[in-house]
């Protein structure tokens, strides 16, 4: 069992935010505000840089790689862009608007689904459509880390499609659902719920393997650890560690002042990295 304590803020107040996505040693962010331009901020220097002719961008990632950002608007417009020089190297459209998306860790595929509940895998190199499905609402999709499954929620309900092939592979009922996570192996997702409960769910499956019960809201935030059996959420302020083989919370950690928005594990599992809507980045490290 690790517990954690505070490691270091980041050295700069970087303003109101509404998503934050950091690259995957954990030295970059890209920082997502309302109205305003994608900005890139290496979190150990001051300056923070405006990404090239950018406008105001609803979702962006990086690579596994940390060499390449990947961005979509609601338009559908979908730009990559050099880390380094922070200048697009490939700009194309996502047919329709678009409601939510995630893109594959290499950036080879997309999965998206609009405001009437289209759900689309593509091929973002060729702009081909791997899969179209219609649906009668759909909460949110996740990647599982190596690319091989997209998970959908809609209401109670959760799928697993496999993301090459762009099929369907099972359907299992779930709970309300508004956020979920892949296990670091692929082999759990857990999905955190307004009714008070995290489920633990076997993705081969489909059965639920733990309950975690908790007592406040929406969980925003939601990562695993590399070992698989300890998992960081945030809900509002306070952050939290919980063991999957105790099923219990284990340590709740304070320190932000408002929401926290974003959680990053390093991939040691000895670090993780913590932002809110204020701005404010803290590093955390184990006792």
């Amino acid at each position: 069992v690790k517990y954690f304590k505070p490691l270091q803020v980041a050295p700069q107040h970087i303003g109101s935010l509404n998503k934050i996505r950091f690259s995957p040693d954990g030295t970059k962010a890209v920082l997502i505000a309302r109205n305003k331009p994608l900005r890139l901020w290496d979190i150990k220097l001051p300056d923070v840089k405006i990404m090239e002719c950018s406008d105001a961008f609803g979702f962006a990632q990086f690579s596994a790689d940390g060499n390449m950002i990947m961005s979509c608007s609601r338009d559908g417009t979908i730009q990559f862009w050099d880390v380094e020089s922070c200048k697009v190297i490939k700009k194309c459209k996502h047919p329709g608007n678009v409601y939510g998306y995630q893109f594959s860790s290499d950036g080879k595929i997309l999965a998206s689904y609009s405001f009437n509940s289209v759900f689309r895998i593509w091929d973002v190199q060729s702009g081909q459509e791997i899969q179209v499905s219609n649906y009668n609402g759909i909460e949110c999709i996740c990647f599982s880390l190596d690319d091989q499954y997209i998970a959908i929620v809609q209401v109670g309900v959760i799928e697993i499609w496999n993301a090459v092939t762009g099929k369907q592979m099972r359907k299992f009922q779930a709970h309300y659902i508004k956020n979920m996570q892949f296990s670091s192996d692929s082999q759990l997702l857990a999905s955190p719920s307004l009714d008070g409960t995290m489920r633990i769910w076997d993705v081969k499956s489909g059965n639920e393997v733990q309950t975690l019960e908790y007592s406040f809201g929406f969980v925003t935030g939601l990562e695993f650890f590399p070992d698989n059996k300890t998992i960081i959420t945030s809900y509002l302020s306070p952050i939290r560690l919980w063991n999957l083989r105790l099923q219990m919370e284990i340590q709740e950690l304070k320190g932000h002042q408002n929401d926290v928005i974003a959680l990053h594990v390093l991939p040691d599992g000895n670090t993780f990295i913590s932002g809110d809507l204020d701005g404010i980045i803290r590093l955390w490290t184990a006792l």
